[in-house]
């Protein structure tokens, strides 16, 4: 059975760091230096939820913000 463009992107993100799999992303602020450390951090999505997102903006579904308003709404 052939994968879905949303678990072919799954898969990525989890082996993006050969020998260590990735299961959440943690986005940074802009700027924010390597002592800060949680405070430098702003988000942070399971590899799974970032999937969906792009594969729905792929899809034409909408822009990030309009997807993400949409699911938290």
């Amino acid at each position: 059975m052939a994968q879905t463009d949303r678990e072919r992107i799954a898969d990525t993100l989890r082996n993006i760091a050969p020998g260590h799999p990735v299961g959440r992303i943690w986005g940074r602020r802009d700027g924010a230096a390597p002592d800060e450390a949680q405070e430098g951090n702003v988000w942070a999505a399971d590899v799974d939820d970032i999937a969906t997102l792009i594969a729905a903006v792929l899809a034409g579904q909408g822009t990030v913000t309009e997807i993400v308003a949409r699911h938290m709404g």
